[in-house]
């Protein structure tokens, strides 16, 4: 809990906007749950789910989409993901 948490409140305080609070606080609930090993392939896997989306919309709206991704939903894909193949 305390890797996935202050981990990813690091890349908040960093970034600024790049990564919100409650990514923080989902985050810190899933190392409590998963621990640090899944949670790495976890993160791994919601920011490549998330990039492969950022780069489809990149293609369908052209280059200058500000569209904001939320990640919640990849974190969710990811999660499925490590659970389900036991990654």
């Amino acid at each position: 809990m305390i890797f996935g948490g202050g981990l990813f409140l690091l890349f908040y305080l960093i970034t600024g906007k790049g990564i919100g609070a409650g990514d923080v606080k989902l985050f810190a609930i899933l190392g409590f749950y998963m621990g640090s090993w899944k949670l790495c392939i976890t993160a791994f896997l919601s920011f490549m789910f998330s990039a492969i989306y950022g780069i489809w919309i990149v293609i369908r709206n052209g280059r200058n989409s500000k569209q904001e991704i939320p990640l919640a939903p990849f974190v969710l894909i990811g999660m499925l993901f490590t659970d389900l193949f036991h990654l």
